[in-house]
């Protein structure tokens, strides 16, 4: 045997402890001292353990120390615990084999015991290239012959072994087993792997990450022919195997092709040239459109769909939900602009949903195609839903107020429109391109929303924000509470003069009494509907904004019932 690379890392650790243990005051009631006299304090230890497992007081004075001369010098003093570990990072060869091996040896004695305890596991990665076999396994307490637990399978490329591997070692080298103490701050994990991978004979490439050339080397030596972008293709799981080779003449696509049940000469030419392979995708517009209808696309939308980022984690079938030809063009048309990252995944899912939700009430058909098609598919189906279930509400604020907050904000040249939402649809629509959640805000007493859009009034560059109402004092205040930007994230520097700018437009507008609590008007499409107002209402304790149809339920759960008769004085 061989022995490429080595590298070794000891570690010691010494705990000292008292010989006896500090002594701490208990109250016990009605003790009586030493000297006849009443005294409520005994003393006991801290802690005194069992007569198997008595406890020991550590030693803060001496403390504890991490050098080899000092476990050696107290290797067998009862009064102190002592641990020893060693790991082992090699790569070894033989006439067969390369691998790569993790070693850990560890030997630890608790204070007070007179024995050690031993523990020693190995991991390993073996590749055979007489056989052209990749194998991974572990052996824990090795130095025991009966209790040594064996592990050892062959590995597929797809599982990435080498990556897993460096993890390992990661593991193994910034941290320890024993005491939790950190073994050694940097070390540099590719090395090993790189000998490992060098260490094989008759390599005739070698890339810049060393799992590739393992890899390329791995599959070349079985007689695969691999495509020019086999890297992009060879950790999706799952991948061939060797029978699978054997079917298509060792041809690397047509084998990836085979095991991810893709067909076509279409689909096999846009293999050969895309740069990632999104399987959530795939398997979502093949289970949805079928393999007919996508092989009826340009190469370009198909590569647009495998090249994507969707996470596409929520299947659809055309017969779950009654899609016509057209509509599923339709449908089709609308995901490309979730490839592109235009719509949210789960916006799309939302609108399937709308969609068999609808059909309870009234027929309806999938038509948008285009981005802004969709968007207002998506507002108007949702404004339906809400129209058959929840109603249409409006909130209505005082002319005065928004008149004068809407009114457009100049900052450093730029123009910025704030717009209040008051009413189903804007708080639908602004939900829709944020991708947030504000709709449910809309039946909020106790807030109002701005929405505060740059350039022009109906820009889809905004940021949406939420305005809390408070009494203090017998005061209105407003106080901004939160601002989001597209999907909730935070807005820029940029915004932050026009943000202020507002904020002081709102509280000057509150203090001259020019802001009223709103009003709520609802109007349900089946008919009927309701009207209340924001009030303040204060419980005894503090005070807070509710709408006005709540105050009889409120005053209906304070009522309290006491029946204090005797039962001499009830009726018969």
């Amino acid at each position: 045997m061989e022995k490429i690379y080595e590298h070794i890392v000891t570690t010691y650790k010494t705990d000292f402890f008292k010989d006896s243990n500090s002594l701490e005051p208990t109250q016990v009631k009605g003790y009586v001292g030493l000297f006849g006299d009443d005294d409520d304090w005994s003393y006991t230890a801290k802690s005194i353990g069992t007569k198997q497992h008595p406890h020991f007081e550590f030693d803060e004075k001496k403390g504890s120390f991490k050098d080899e001369p000092t476990f050696t010098e107290n290797y067998g003093n009862p009064l102190c615990s002592v641990e020893m570990s060693r790991r082992i990072m090699c790569v070894v060869r033989t006439d067969e084999k390369v691998s790569i091996k993790l070693f850990y040896y560890g030997r630890s004695r608790r204070v007070g015991r007179p024995y050690f305890i031993k523990s020693t596991i190995l991991h390993f990665v073996t590749y055979n290239y007489k056989t052209n076999s990749l194998y991974a396994g572990s052996l824990t307490n090795y130095h025991l012959k009966k209790k040594c637990r064996k592990s050892i399978r062959r590995v597929s490329l797809a599982e990435n072994p080498l990556d897993s591997f460096e993890e390992r070692i990661k593991g193994f080298f910034n941290s320890s087993f024993l005491g939790n103490s950190v073994v050694i701050d940097k070390y540099d994990t590719s090395i090993p792997i790189k000998e490992f991978v060098g260490a094989i004979p008759d390599v005739k490439e070698f890339d810049t990450e060393p799992k590739y050339t393992l890899y390329k080397h791995f599959l070349t030596s079985g007689g695969v022919k691999l495509p020019n972008n086999w890297k992009q293709l060879i950790e999706i799981y799952p991948q061939p195997k060797k029978t699978d080779y054997k079917k298509v003449g060792f041809k690397y696509v047509e084998a990836f092709m085979l095991v991810h049940n893709i067909k076509g000469d279409k689909l096999k030419r846009v293999l050969h040239t895309v740069n990632k392979f999104n399987v959530t995708a795939f398997g979502w517009v093949l289970k949805l459109f079928g393999n007919d209808f996508m092989l009826s696309l340009p190469d370009s939308d198909l590569k647009l769909v495998l090249e994507s980022n969707v996470d596409a984690n929520q299947s659809v079938t055309s017969e779950e939900y009654g899609l016509t030809k057209s509509e599923l063009k339709n449908i089709f048309s609308v995901f490309k602009e979730v490839c592109q990252d235009n719509i949210d995944f789960v916006t799309l899912i939302d609108h399937f949903s709308f969609k068999t939700r609808l059909l309870k009430y009234q027929p309806v058909k999938w038509k948008s195609k285009t981005l802004n098609n969709f968007i207002d598919e998506h507002d108007e189906w949702s404004k339906l839903i809400t129209s058959y279930t929840k109603g249409i509400t409006t909130r209505r604020y005082s002319r005065e107020f928004i008149s004068s907050v809407e009114k457009p904000i100049t900052i450093n040249g730029e123009v910025y429109y704030p717009k209040v939402l008051t009413n189903t649809d804007e708080y639908n629509n602004e939900s829709n391109i944020q991708t947030n959640c504000v709709r449910t805000y809309i039946d909020r007493p106790d807030c109002f929303i701005i929405s505060l859009r740059k350039g022009v009034l109906n820009s889809l560059e905004r940021l949406t924000n939420e305005y809390a109402l408070t009494v203090v004092n017998d005061d209105l205040k407003i106080t901004r509470v939160q601002t989001k930007a597209k999907r909730n994230s935070q807005p820029d520097n940029s915004w932050m003069d026009v943000l202020t700018t507002l904020d002081k437009k709102v509280n000057d507008l509150n203090r001259k009494k020019l802001f009223t609590l709103p009003e709520k008007i609802v109007e349900y499409k089946l008919g009927l509907g309701s009207r209340t107002d924001a009030i303040i209402y204060n419980n005894g304790s503090y005070s807070t904004i509710i709408w006005e149809e709540k105050l009889e339920k409120i005053k209906l759960e304070e009522t309290t019932f006491n029946f204090q008769h005797d039962f001499d004085d009830l009726p018969l």
